[in-house]
């Protein structure tokens, strides 16, 4: 479907719903493809949805990771998680395809949801520097399953950088930096296999400019966040986007 045979409320539509993720996506470092898919999957199929929301996802993660300031320091420190979640997450996306998409998101969010709530009881979870060297491997391949199955690699590598408490600025750009790797991987599989065709790209092209909107108001109402609030946002967003994956399985 050409770019100009989008009706223009659907357009104007995805417009909004990229704002709104990136707007999410400002505050907190993450949750840009949970709040857009999610949004655009409501007006278009969802493998349609996960393509228009591709490249303003990559440019949201790119801008984050350069704005950040951090971003060299966080390579350096994540490389272990970062190779694994590469070729897990492309080559997953091509073998695992039976896998019951619909079981492993509700698993998933029933994850996401415990995690984000004990982190709120005095039995949070943290991850020290020497228990770091042998997770961050696990973490990225884990991730990159997940990945593979739902597109949404997202929840596990945030619930392992939250355990590790950085900084607010660190884990911005060590979000951005994981998502932009395991995007790219994700990503490519899906231009070689036709998902993300020219039509797809076309539109997603687009809604850059709508979603660095949003990220730069997002990123101005951070700054204002002390850091423990900070965490506690983080935290409410991460149960919401386990209640979204949740959700769904089960439609």
């Amino acid at each position: 479907m050409p770019l100009i045979e989008y009706p223009f409320p659907t357009l104007a539509f995805f417009a909004v719903a990229v704002a709104a993720g990136g707007l999410v996506k400002g505050i907190s470092g993450f949750g840009m493809p949970m709040v857009s898919v999610s949004l655009v999957a409501s007006v278009t199929g969802p493998a349609q949805a996960i393509a228009l929301v591709a490249v303003p996802n990559m440019g949201a993660n790119v801008w984050q990771a350069i704005h950040s300031g951090r971003y060299r320091e966080m390579l350096t420190r994540l490389w272990p998680l970062l190779i694994p979640l590469f070729v897990v997450t492309y080559f997953s996306a091509q073998v695992l395809t039976k896998i019951d998409a619909a079981l492993a998101s509700r698993a998933l969010g029933v994850l996401v949801i415990a995690f984000g709530i004990i982190q709120f009881t005095k039995f949070s979870m943290l991850v020290s520097p020497r228990r770091e060297q042998v997770m961050s491997p696990l973490v990225g391949a884990t991730a990159g399953l997940v990945g593979g199955l739902s597109s949404f690699f997202g929840p596990p590598v945030t619930m392992y950088l939250i355990a590790l408490k950085l900084p607010k600025e660190d884990f911005i750009a060590a979000t951005a930096v994981c998502f932009l790797v395991g995007g790219v991987a994700l990503y490519t599989n899906f231009a070689i296999n036709g998902i993300l065709d020219g039509p797809e790209f076309g539109a997603s092209t687009l809604a850059v400019i709508p979603v660095v909107c949003g990220i730069a108001m997002g990123r101005a109402l951070s700054r204002r966040i002390p850091q423990k609030s900070f965490e506690h946002l983080v935290l409410v967003i991460l149960v919401l986007v386990g209640l979204n994956l949740l959700r769904r399985g089960l439609v």
